[in-house]
């Protein structure tokens, strides 16, 4: 069914727009910088939780409805995740690298109000475009899966 195949990309989207996490400069717990080897275990640890999460939402089946709610609580989960990454404080010297990652996160993941609109109004064209891969909101996941593997991110990064 047509239907249920976008449903699944949807999600998989928004799911995406979370896997390339990053912070920022402040450091964790306001003592010294980790270290990037820490950082990164860290950081792939929220992930990977993040990731468990999203997984445990279900899967709407071909109802638009519960793509809209999903895909929101997909979004708060992500939201939740960049922050408890930001509240790590990026390696020091690496605060540009951290950055850049998060701000492709920020940017695919602000499609996702886009996404619900066009779910709540049962738009299947408005959400094989947001969807598409040539749009700005796939370029960006899959930019921002590249900068955090290129980081050396596992869980993050990883599209899973």
């Amino acid at each position: 069914m047509r239907g249920k195949g976008l449903v699944a990309m949807a999600l998989l989207a928004v799911a995406l727009a979370g896997a390339g996490c990053g912070g920022d400069d402040e450091t964790a717990g306001g003592g010294e910088s980790l270290t990037k080897a820490e950082w990164i275990e860290r950081a792939d640890a929220i992930c990977a939780d993040a990731q468990e999460r999203i997984q445990g939402l279900g899967d709407p089946g071909a109802d638009l409805s519960k793509l809209a709610d999903l895909t929101s609580d997909a979004k708060q989960i992500l939201e939740d995740e960049v922050a408890a990454i930001r509240d790590l404080g990026a390696p020091e010297g690496d605060e540009d690298e951290v950055e850049a990652m998060l701000g492709q996160v920020e940017k695919g993941a602000g499609a996702s109000d886009a996404l619900i609109d066009a779910a709540t109004a049962g738009d299947i064209e408005k959400l094989q475009e947001i969807t598409a891969g040539d749009s700005e909101f796939s370029k960006a996941s899959a930019e921002a899966d590249r900068l955090a593997s290129e980081y050396g991110l596992k869980e993050c990064g990883s599209g899973a």
